[in-house]
């Protein structure tokens, strides 16, 4: 990336050719940047009829001190696609994509991307803005995101959910006026969602496919919950703002190819989630 190096985990050289492969999966970590957790964590609950065809890369969005002096790090801004060093955490995952359809894996059909907690936001925000699908090259279109219960999305008008109310509203007054800021909407949007701008996520989510896999137990306010304001606009819980977000999909961005799927008594554990059937199936639907 640029004059640096932006490591990655993968299951298996993306250099060498490999007829073989016909699905690749692309997961970003959460808060911790605990990459390495993550990979294991698609390793260990792949089913066996997946092993041979299927290639796994985790990028690492590090912080500083645990860069190499030849590697890009990111300072707190990477869910969002921020830049550090001129070099967005999502042009990272652009270029993963591009090396998987350098050639190397010439039956290589659908690219998923998921991610869950933090990487579920990014994995929603960069579903928004990327142009990884527009690409001329063979097979761009099939591409999938399965975010995993983030705690807030990017949303695509000003309205919100009021539950006193029972209605969608645009928020008023002093205390809302960031509401509808980047990363929570599409006012003052920067780095690579700047530079693609607010009509192109209006445009381009909605015809996406996404899946997003929300734990029905993922309604603690734990340590990692997102509390601000213009979250707690998205609903009171990961599992609320989860099922908001389709709701307000559906409202306002028909026809689109946005949906939830509930996983049953878990909650907010990465491990639990891609262990469940429900992200079996996301994950490895057929080709």
């Amino acid at each position: 990336m640029g004059s640096k190096k932006a490591p990655y985990f993968c299951n298996r050289p993306v250099t060498i050719a490999n007829p073989d492969i016909t699905r690749a999966i692309i997961v970003v970590h959460g808060g911790d940047r605990n990459a390495s957790e993550y990979f294991d964590s698609i390793l260990n609950t792949m089913p066996g009829e997946w092993r041979r065809k299927t290639i796994v890369l985790a990028p690492h969005f590090q912080e500083k001190d645990d860069a190499r002096r030849d590697e890009v790090y990111w300072e707190g801004d990477w869910s969002r696609g921020g830049e550090k060093k001129d070099v967005s955490s999502f042009a990272v995952v652009d270029a993963l994509v591009a090396q998987l359809r350098g050639g190397a894996f010439p039956n290589l059909k659908w690219v998923v991307i998921t991610g869950h907690s933090a990487g579920g936001q990014f994995v929603q925000r960069y579903a928004a803005f990327t142009d990884v699908d527009l690409l001329s090259v063979p097979n761009a279109a099939f591409v999938k995101f399965v975010p995993s219960n983030p705690s807030s999305y990017v949303y695509l008008n000003e309205y919100r959910f009021d539950e006193s109310q029972k209605a969608w509203v645009i928020p008023r007054g002093k205390k809302n006026k960031d509401y509808h800021d980047f990363k929570y909407g599409l006012d003052e949007l920067e780095d690579y969602a700047g530079s693609r701008g607010p009509t192109w996520a209006q445009t381009h989510l909605p015809k996406r496919w996404v899946e997003v896999l929300a734990g029905t137990a993922d309604i603690v306010a734990d340590s990692g919950f997102d509390d601000s304001r213009p979250a707690m606009w998205q609903g009171n819980s990961r599992y609320e703002r989860a099922l908001l977000f389709d709701a307000f999909m559906d409202r306002f961005y028909t026809p689109n190819r946005f949906d939830v799927t509930s996983v049953p008594n878990v909650g907010h554990d990465h491990r639990a989630i891609y262990a469940s059937a429900q992200a079996k199936r996301a994950l490895y639907f057929p080709d």
